[in-house]
């Protein structure tokens, strides 16, 4: 049960990096003064931390083909526990070596 909940949770964080990365940086009230200019959102005016949003966007970064087979290869291990810092843990080392890092052993 408890893998089927984090399933659902890292699904919903990798849609929020989606989402974050397609979002207008908020630059308008830096660029101008003007406080006639309608801003963009702020990570704070959407209730997500700064963290989140680096985390989200990362697991978003994720290829679809690893993003799934680290979800399936955690949920196939007979005590594999799928948690969102695991998840983090391999997409920042996909990103940085281009290379995959082996499903760590529960």
């Amino acid at each position: 049960m408890q893998n089927h909940c984090a399933e659902i949770k890292v699904r919903a964080e990798r849609r929020g990096g989606e989402l974050l990365k397609q979002m207008e940086p908020n630059n308008a009230a830096r660029d101008h003064p003007s406080h006639d200019v309608i801003a963009a959102p702020t990570l704070k005016d959407i209730g997500v931390s700064k963290k989140q949003s680096f985390c989200w966007q990362a697991i978003w970064s994720m290829p679809e083909v690893e993003f799934e087979r680290y979800i399936e290869e955690a949920k196939a291990k007979p005590n594999g526990e799928l948690t969102t810092a695991a998840l983090l843990k391999q997409a920042k080392a996909i990103e940085g070596t281009g290379k995959q890092e082996p499903i760590p052993r529960w």
